[in-house]
């Protein structure tokens, strides 16, 4: 439960998100998107953060699909670790899904989520930088295709009032070669946990390191 009164709002298009988010800054009031929520509500149960309003994007079709055509994987940014994993498209994504936290939480914590949040580790980057998957953005301006690599340091750059809302996974990547080693003295841990994962494409050999460092950095071969 979230200790405080918060103005709570619901839209079912992107439009009407960014144009709720919109009205509330002109209001002076501060709003967060809100998917899977947990990050969210633990922030707010220990008083890091007191937003004045929270807009749930869960009921935003598009937000939530997953699909596949010749050239891409598309992922919606409110599917949760879980979806992502159980579906198996993409099995090096679904490896790192599957050991972030636990069952429980995979089922509540979305790919946007994990990308954009404030804790660190951010696991799902890895694959998608590697394969040099692309982001699909949508803001006041409009929508923004970008490649991922272009806007994630150590976390997704946003404008005011934007959102991830999907993400685009090339197919050349979905069955090739990979490595994911991930190192804790505690696997339920993600604490200091490095992250390797590997994929190829056309002989190139693209390694990723996320724990000693805030920032992803790469090897390639």
């Amino acid at each position: 439960m979230i200790p405080f009164d918060f103005i709570y709002c619901r839209p079912t298009t992107l439009q009407e998100a960014i144009e709720a988010w919109w009205k509330l800054k002109s209001e002076g009031k501060s709003a967060l998107y809100y998917a899977g929520g947990s990050e969210t509500i633990t922030l707010c149960r220990v008083g890091a953060i007191s937003p004045d309003a929270v807009i749930d994007i869960k009921l935003i079709p598009e937000l939530t699909k997953m699909a596949a055509d010749r050239t891409f994987l598309h992922i919606g940014a409110a599917c949760t670790l879980n979806q992502i994993k159980e579906s198996n498209h993409f099995k090096l994504l679904g490896l790192a899904c599957g050991r972030i936290a636990d069952h429980t939480n995979q089922c509540r914590i979305t790919l946007a989520g994990n990308l954009c949040g404030t804790i660190i580790y951010r696991e799902t980057s890895l694959p998608l930088l590697c394969c040099d998957a692309s982001v699909t953005l949508f803001g006041p301006d409009g929508e923004r295709i970008l490649p991922m690599q272009s806007i994630f340091g150590e976390q997704i750059k946003l404008f005011p009032g934007e959102l991830v809302t999907a993400v685009h996974i090339p197919s050349w990547a979905l069955d090739a070669p990979y490595a994911h080693i991930k190192k804790a003295a505690n696997e339920k841990s993600t604490i200091r946990s490095p992250v390797s994962p590997r994929c190829k494409k056309t002989g190139l050999s693209v390694r990723l390191f996320r724990a000693f460092a805030p920032t992803p950095f790469g090897v390639k071969k």
